[in-house]
């Protein structure tokens, strides 16, 4: 069985050989590695290590493969960009008023919202966003790279579209951060709540748009790192409940799947997240790490949710176990009624200087342990 048949077939509920194995790498993962895994793109590298893919987004990807979404997005401000040493800084400017961002490592270290005036600027700034859908050559050239990847990809897996952040999330992400987010919807909720929706008025345009005309894919994945560190589950059920409901059936109304990325604490989330109307959870990530076990996800949500995970990065990367003692992890893993399920697992790499061995161990445990 090919990669791209075990993975179909595995968010199709229907039955496999062995339990997908995927990996996600970047440069960072395979800085040590030697040349002949270095050089060469991650879909290469997949094949030659002999993982199934599973591509989340353009991760990853060189740039002659990136794809090109069947919109364009415009705004009413400008954008201004530049790095400071290991900082880099985005600057959104309307009116002669600014904005500004900062990140280093892939997180904001500065939000730009902090008042309730900086709330208020960011509202209009949103406001101002289109999601123009394409049409003729241009959506034939957006097409076109969408199948240029699924043709590098090939028969080793499949590759699944992502969008960022639903209008809470990306707001207590990216514009505010959790005491800012918190303190203003306490002294200014209507203005938060603005915010919220004029942010998901540009991310349910494009749910729509790549569900509608990206007809090979199985799915299409919102990034919400979702977690109850950061939203409580009566907030949860006030905000952003509508709006993965509101996903799922996009996702339904064009034969997808409603699979959803949350990598964060979830088990206190199970009962809003039962009304959702998903199929699946991307990133499920039980304790020690996160706090929601396979079988509660199971227990909540029906057996046959496609359950996209990893195995432990807290024993794999463990210096102090043996092989045996990783190998017996990764057994106890896999009970009975998680061999039966729709679960693909995989081993963090991303962002993480990984070696060879670790690939090669993972892969030849899950091809003995992980048989149906």
């Amino acid at each position: 069985m090919t990669g791209r048949e075990r993975l179909e077939r595995t968010f199709d509920g229907l039955p496999v050989d062995r339990i997908p194995l995927t990996t996600l790498v970047d440069d960072i993962t395979r800085k040590n590695l030697p040349a002949e895994y270095r050089n060469i793109t991650p879909i290469e590298f997949y094949r030659k290590m002999g993982y199934d893919v599973l591509q989340f987004g353009d991760y990853g990807m060189p740039e002659h493969l990136w794809t090109i979404p069947p919109y364009e997005i415009r705004t009413g401000y400008t954008v201004e960009r530049e790095t400071r040493g290991n900082v880099y800084i985005e600057r959104r400017i309307m009116d002669g008023e600014a904005l500004e961002i900062h990140i280093s490592d892939n997180h904001p270290i500065k939000h730009p919202v902090t008042t309730e005036e900086e709330l208020e600027l960011l509202c209009r700034m949103w406001e101002s966003v289109e999601v123009i859908e394409l049409s003729g050559e241009a959506l034939q050239k957006s097409l076109e790279s969408y199948r240029m990847m699924d043709e590098a990809i090939g028969d080793i897996g499949i590759y699944t579209p992502t969008v960022d952040q639903s209008g809470v999330q990306h707001l207590l992400e990216y514009e505010m951060g959790l005491e800012n987010f918190y303190y203003l919807l306490e002294d200014a909720p209507e203005l938060v709540e603005r915010a919220i929706e004029a942010v998901q008025k540009e991310r349910r345009a494009r749910y729509e748009l790549l569900a509608k005309h990206l007809d090979f894919i199985k799915t299409v994945i919102p990034v919400e790192n979702t977690s109850s560190l950061m939203i409580s589950p009566r907030l949860y059920r006030k905000y952003t409940l509508p709006h993965m409901q509101e996903y799922a059936r996009i996702m339904h109304k064009y034969g997808k799947k409603a699979v959803i990325h949350m990598c964060g604490a979830l088990l206190a989330l199970l009962p809003e997240l039962k009304e959702v109307g998903l199929d699946g959870i991307h990133g499920l990530t039980p304790p020690p790490i996160g706090t929601c076990p396979y079988e509660a996800a199971l227990d909540a949500l029906g057996e046959n949710l496609i359950v996209i995970t990893t195995y432990g990065t807290e024993y794999l990367r463990d210096e102090a176990l043996t092989d045996v003692e990783k190998r017996k992890c990764m057994e106890d893993t896999l009970t009975p009624r998680v061999k039966a399920g729709n679960f693909i697992f995989g081993l963090v790499s991303d962002g993480m200087e990984t070696d060879l061995s670790l690939f090669e161990f993972v892969r030849d445990v899950n091809a003995e342990i992980g048989t149906k």
